[in-house]
């Protein structure tokens, strides 16, 4: 349990307006303890009070310290002869008779054996927490019992769920929702606690475990466990108009803020006992949608700007595809590594400052949204730049990227794209950088992209014409290159100034490897380097990015953000080009896996592409869309394996909801089952289903 929670008895109530009790001791007194006797209806029950239980091979993890009133009407309960379930004797197993499953039916003349039986077959398709196990005790939660008797509901619950005791819960005259339904644990006194299933962590992608608690699911907790508790996704409903995102799993970084919980600002050592009071307004948006947290992720230390090489006081992430070795991309990992190898993960929330987001899509093949600058409120995340700094999200599909930008957009005005003379520029002379015949196969993507939505394509080179516009090409060549860098290693440094000595201090007590006691003394002295020089290089930056951005808007996209309408955006790749592996901490030109554990180090690799910077100081939203796989040899198995290959699609200002929809709607209608799809799969392949020689060409070595 959370210090927070410790140190006081919290009453709340839940969604379904019965009370929550939340308290600091081990065992709470309602609890019996271990082999104690309890009465329920008159029967006695050994009742074994545990944290976690295994099902088959699935580990459980029941919160006893939250729970809700699973007390029934009087007279309102079945006991059914004892029947053998699953191969063992429920009237035996003290483990079976604790597990619950409530039906939420307001009326119960709605109830029919068809509809209990579609119920549990749809519960068991599409969640991964659900077992029949949890049959064994049914709850029906109704408004009322009129015309209805117990006798008929025995009658209607099938006898092939071996179900042993069927009870009634009425939903009380002053609650505003009726206890949700899915699986429980029975407690004492007639409780019900919501259950867990565990994930273990493999890929080393989570910074720390997060449970929702508390009224509207406003509050969060740090359970002990050694895993990642994930909730059912059946008390959330199916998504609708008012929960799009209902049950969707969702994890943030390390740098947001959660109410009651500490922000632990990509540092262990940081977070401290400064429980924040709020929870950051983006994350409220995503609850709000339907969403649930279910853990932290993985980023850089100390909001300093840099890679994650080795986030302080935690193991760096890995990335599942191609043969496992490779770079997981940029500070936001966790999050592209919890996406790309846990189907039990649906959406990662990060902070994109100059590619920290979309760089790890490039990597793990996800789809990256930065959203415009400015368009989303920032509040309650610690800052890298607040130059630069946009929310950025990452997931599998298409369609939930778009779902989840329109929450996160819910009180901006939404410009439409408008077809007539509408225009995507595509780069060509980016595509043809990386050979292999990818200028031609994405112009065929552009086509079918302007086919669909009546656009009309032009080749143009976007770095070229500002080159000539700018009237000179070295100097422009080199600002394109740093302007990004030189205000975020300025701005960063700024935070880093403030925290370095709490970071330091907590360092010292951790015993850390060679390049992490580098990268930390580094850090702290990158913080005291704060000269003059650099404030002069760093407003000069500051103009050269209004210089670019005024010409990016006037020459590229010429929609404002106030227009109700636009009709131009821009087709860039975003790939690797070459395959990266992660480094090893002291043999920098071997994979880490091959010959040591540990952290292990990786490159700073971001995709070659000035049109991405560009879009980036000028507060675009930008979007990364996996396109396809290549193939290279790995240098640990000697097979041919595939990485993601990707590009990118930037809107004007503000189009961020429209932009991201139209994409969906193109992978849906036009790409099935061509180059790109709407949906990438877990694990080593993007798209596992295609043979190899659909995978293109091989990587550059």
């Amino acid at each position: 349990m959370d210090e927070y929670h410790a140190k006081k008895r919290i009453k709340v109530e839940d969604d379904a307006g019965v009370s929550i009790e939340v308290k600091g001791a081990e065992t709470p007194p309602e609890v019996p303890e271990e082999g104690q006797q309890w009465v329920d209806d008159g029967l006695e029950i050994q009742h074994q009070p545990r944290t976690f239980f295994m099902i088959h091979d699935r580990q459980y993890y029941s919160d006893i310290h939250r729970w809700v009133s699973g007390r029934p009407l009087k007279g309102y309960t079945v006991e059914r002869p004892v029947k053998a379930f699953d191969g063992v004797d429920p009237g035996l197993d003290p483990w079976l008779r604790s597990l619950a499953t409530v039906f939420n039916f307001p009326q119960p003349t709605e109830i029919t054996t068809g509809e209990l039986l579609d119920t549990v077959q749809r519960w068991l398709n599409f969640d991964d927490v659900f077992l029949p196990n949890f049959l064994h005790t049914v709850y029906f939660s109704v408004d009322s019992m009129d015309d209805m008797t117990m006798e008929d509901l025995d009658a209607l619950v099938p006898k092939e769920w071996c179900t042993r005791y069927i009870k009634v819960l009425k939903r009380p005259s002053n609650s505003p929702a009726p206890t949700r339904p899915g699986p429980y644990e029975m407690l004492a006194k007639n409780r019900l606690s919501p259950v867990y299933r565990v994930y273990p962590d493999i890929y080393r992608a989570f910074a720390t475990p997060i449970i929702q608690m508390g009224t509207r699911w406003s509050r969060f907790a740090i359970p002990k466990v050694d895993g990642i508790p994930v909730p059912s996704r059946i008390p959330f409903g199916s998504p609708s108009g008012e929960s799009p995102l209902a049950g969707k799993r969702v994890v943030v970084t390390d740098d947001m803020d959660l109410r009651a919980l500490a922000t632990g600002r990509r540092s262990a050592d940081l977070s401290g006992n400064d429980e924040r009071r709020w929870t950051a307004p983006i994350i409220l948006r995503l609850i709000n949608a339907g969403a649930v947290v279910i853990g932290r992720t993985k980023i850089a230390p100390v909001a300093s700007g840099r890679v994650p090489e080795s986030p302080a006081g935690y193991e760096a992430p890995i990335n599942p595809r191609g043969d496992g070795l490779q770079a997981p991309g940029g500070r936001n990992a966790g999050g592209a590594t919890a996406c790309s190898a846990y189907k039990w993960v649906d959406i990662a929330l990060g902070i994109n400052t100059t590619g920290e987001v979309i760089t790890p899509a490039v990597a793990h093949g996800l789809f990256g949204f930065r959203l415009s600058f400015d368009r989303v409120p920032m509040d309650g995340i610690v800052p890298v730049s607040p130059e630069l700094d946009a929310v950025g999200i990452l997931t599998r599909s298409a369609r939930d990227a778009a779902i989840t930008i329109r929450a996160l957009n819910a009180d901006n005005p939404l410009p439409q794209f408008q077809p007539s003379n509408g225009t995507l520029w595509f780069v060509r002379p980016n595509f043809e950088a990386y050979g292999h015949g990818y200028a031609t196969a994405n112009a065929a993507w552009a086509e079918d992209f302007c086919k669909l939505f009546k656009m009309k394509r032009y080749d143009r080179s976007i770095e070229g014409d500002l080159c000539a516009a700018m009237n000179n090409v070295q100097s422009l060549e080199w600002y394109m290159d740093n302007i990004p860098t030189l205000i975020q290693a300025y701005q960063s440094s700024q935070n880093i100034k403030r925290l370095s000595s709490r970071y330091m201090e907590g360092m010292a007590r951790l015993t850390v490897s060679k390049p992490l006691e580098s990268e930390t003394q580094n850090l702290h002295a990158k913080a005291s380097r704060v000269v003059s020089d650099r404030e002069r290089r760093y407003k000069n930056a500051l103009s050269m990015k209004k210089l670019l951005t005024d010409w990016t808007q006037s020459h590229v996209f010429t929609s404002r953000a106030e227009d109700k309408y636009f009709k131009q955006i821009l087709l860039t790749p975003t790939g690797y080009r070459v395959h990266y592996y992660r480094k090893s901490a002291h043999e920098p030109d071997v994979c880490p896996m091959c010959k040591q554990e540990g952290d292990g180090l990786w490159n700073k690799v971001r995709p070659n592409n000035r049109d991405l910077q560009l879009a980036v100081l000028a507060g675009l939203p930008i979007m990364n869309i996996p396109c396809g796989e290549t193939q290279f040899m790995s240098h640990v198995t000697g097979e041919y394996v595939t990485i993601p290959a990707s590009v990118a699609i930037i809107g004007p200002l503000g189009s961020d909801v429209v932009l991201s929809e139209m994409v969906a709607e193109f992978l849906e209608q036009v790409q099935r089952g061509r180059a790109a799809v709407e949906t990438v799969e877990t694990g080593p392949r993007i798209f596992p289903l295609r043979s190899q020689e659909e995978t293109g060409p091989p990587a550059q070595n």
